[in-house]
């Protein structure tokens, strides 16, 4: 089965050649040259593997961002909320005037208050722990991509040499 190949189609958009047909380089072709190539057909498995992977990572990280963000922003609504209730609370002179007798159901809301502040740094914490972690694997992935970088630039280098070598075959 011969496929044939759009030039303006990226690489990482071309279905991948099977072991079952022959591989078909356009450059060989143009150059007279057909047939099965491996190491051509590594290279183009290599460059899509780490296209992949490249693409799973952007993803992660936006989906990271975009929770971030979503947290800062009820981390900022929840300091607007703080600082207005600090604005209601006067000096002690103050509130002696107003004083009163708290009720049951003041001690109910201020249970509750506290109750939802312990569960907010909670969540905090676990948070900052899990934004580490991210972070963490993160870094694991970019220290695979870099050896996948490497070993594609070294593949890459000895396909250049044995270019030149061919080139100079002819």
């Amino acid at each position: 089965m011969q496929q044939s190949y759009n030039q303006s189609t990226p690489y990482y958009q071309k279905s991948a050649p099977s072991h079952s047909s022959a591989y078909r380089d356009p450059y060989a072709v143009q150059n007279g040259i057909q047939g099965f190539d491996p190491e051509e057909e590594e290279i183009q498995g290599l460059k899509y593997q780490i296209r992949s992977t490249k693409q799973e990572s952007l993803s992660s990280t936006r989906n990271a961002l975009r929770l971030a963000r979503e947290t800062e922003e009820t981390a900022t609504n929840t300091m607007v909320k703080l600082g207005e209730q600090s604005e209601l609370v006067d000096p002690k002179a103050q509130r002696e005037r107003y004083q009163f007798e708290a009720t049951e159901s003041d001690d109910e809301l201020e249970d509750e208050l506290d109750g939802n502040l312990d569960e907010i740094a909670a969540l905090s914490a676990r948070m900052n722990i899990l934004g580490r972690a991210m972070g963490q694997e993160v870094d694991a992935q970019n220290k695979r991509l870099q050896r996948v970088g490497d070993k594609t630039t070294a593949l890459d280098t000895r396909i250049y040499a044995g270019t030149k070598r061919l080139e100079t075959l002819r």
